[in-house]
Order: C-alpha cells, then structure tokens, then sequence
C-alpha cells in the first residue's frame, strides 16, 4: 500500500508507505497533510493471489497513542521504547502510569508528528500492566491503556542470546529494546 499527495503512487515513487510487508490489516499515518487529494495504491507481489475483499477507511486522528513497540520491559534498567500515534510535538513528556506508580521517560525522543521513542528507567519497577501518556507542552494528553508491561528481566542486553542481563544501564541511556532477537542493545 502506497500514498501519493497530488499523484498516483507505486514502489519507486510515493510519499508514505506501508510498515509490514505481506500483512494484513496495513495503516499509514500521513505525518503532514499538504495537498488537497492523495491517492492510494494498494498491489499484491503474488504471481497468483487470492481475490479478497479490501476496505480502505481514511479519517482524521486527534492527538492520540496508537501502538508502542516493544510494549514489554525488564525490571533492571532502562528500556527505549517507540511510541506511534498522530499529532505529536516536540518537547512531549512520557510517562507509565500503574496505580500509584508513575515512572516518567528519562528521555523523549522526537521523531516527527507520528513518532517518538522514549527511555524509561525500570530498575526495581513493579511488574505489571501500565498505562502509557504523552503530556505535550501545551498540557494536552493522551493514552494508550495497558499500552506497556513490566516484566522481571531475562537476557537483555546480551547480543549471545542467553545468560543473565548484564546492561541494563540508568539516566539518560537509552536501553535494551526486549522485542529485538536476544535482547540486542539499540541506540535509537
């Protein structure tokens, strides 16, 4: 699936494109809405595919978290996060919400208006689920609910896949990313 802002898209030329390759159920946010048509093309790569019914459905999102990727942390250290969603700005604050236990981002990267990753120190942090909210400037929020989990710790930051987590760093760091194969170290 491709979007072109005043023109036809295909594979060599579009503005946006899908996130996932040969999976169902495809989204694009469009970051900055600067033409007054877009179109949209939605191919198959199968020499012989299955006809299936396609539902494409357009709208206007508010301020809003969508996804968060890896929605799962170790309770040892820092852990960077991506958060996706629509309408973000620059100087937003992160924070993960269980109860009475809120553990603010150490650090909150801005990618554009669709992106950001942030760090969050979960070093002895309870386990459990926790809700996820950006805080931006102006003092809007928004939330995703049970959008992220405390877990206790096993293999982060070791890239030979097994043995205790032995980096999990502290401040400004950025963390492990728990969704990446053995637990391999980002620096985002």
């Amino acid at each position: 699936m491709f979007v072109g802002g005043g023109y036809v898209p295909d594979p060599a030329h579009h503005d946006y494109r899908f996130e996932i390759p040969n999976y169902g159920n495809q989204q694009i946010i469009i970051t900055d809405v600067s033409q007054p048509v877009y179109y949209i093309s939605i191919s198959c790569v199968s020499p012989n595919p299955v006809v299936q019914q396609i539902k494409v459905k357009a709208e206007v999102l508010p301020f809003a978290i969508l996804a968060v990727n890896s929605s799962t942390g170790g309770n040892i250290g820092n852990v960077t996060v991506k958060i996706s969603g629509a309408l973000f700005s620059t100087n937003m604050t992160a924070r993960i919400i269980k109860g009475t236990d809120t553990i603010t981002a150490s650090a909150v990267y801005y990618t554009n208006s669709t992106v950001v990753y942030a760090t969050f120190n979960l070093r002895n942090a309870p386990l459990g689920l926790y809700n996820v909210v950006l805080t931006k400037p102006d003092s809007s929020v928004a939330a995703l609910p049970n959008g992220f989990t405390v877990v206790v710790a096993v293999n982060g930051g070791l890239i030979t896949g097994s043995g205790p987590n032995t980096a999990g760093g502290d401040g400004n760091e950025p963390g492990c990313d728990p969704g990446a194969a053995s637990g391999l170290i980002h620096n985002w």
